[in-house]
């Protein structure tokens, strides 16, 4: 059970645009000359299939366009990759390394608040930041909590 999404829950409920996604990607170009400079993506159902390392087929060629576009200024935040469940922090090397972006290294589950900070370290101030995500209670309600676009 993670307290930080029950947290989220209880809260939503006095602040329903917290889980209101705020923009649609049609292509990262476009997002880029909608102001946003910088990319979190889940990895589960965004970037990969559950639990596992690659890309999906169908997305390389949008994932290939979205790196080009934000460089280093795009990560990963996975509660899986990268947190007290990946000893040694090999599955976050594994899927940094078929990505081809970092897999940002945290100890709280989304959407805990304790993220902020090390996501404000990378990329300064997340206003124009797009986090892309598949859950409300998580990835849309973090974005929107931190001050960034959900998608």
């Amino acid at each position: 059970m993670s307290v930080a999404a029950i947290a989220a829950t209880i809260r939503s409920a006095f602040n329903p645009k917290l889980l209101k996604p705020s923009i649609r990607v049609d292509d990262f170009s476009a997002l880029k000359r909608k102001g946003i400079t910088g990319i979190v993506i889940d990895r589960d159902n965004c970037l990969t299939l559950p639990r596992q390392d690659y890309v999906i087929e169908e997305i390389q060629s949008s994932w290939d366009d979205c790196k080009s576009v934000f460089g280093n200024r795009c990560v990963i935040l996975s509660n899986s990759a990268g947190t007290s469940k990946d000893p040694g922090l090999i599955q976050a090397n594994v899927v940094s390394r078929n990505t081809g972006v970092d897999v940002l290294e945290h100890s709280d589950p989304k959407p805990s608040s304790r993220l902020k900070a090390p996501l404000e370290a990378r990329f300064g101030a997340l206003n124009n930041v797009a986090f892309i995500g598949d859950r409300l209670l998580t990835d849309v309600y973090m974005a929107n909590n931190f001050g960034g676009v959900s998608i």
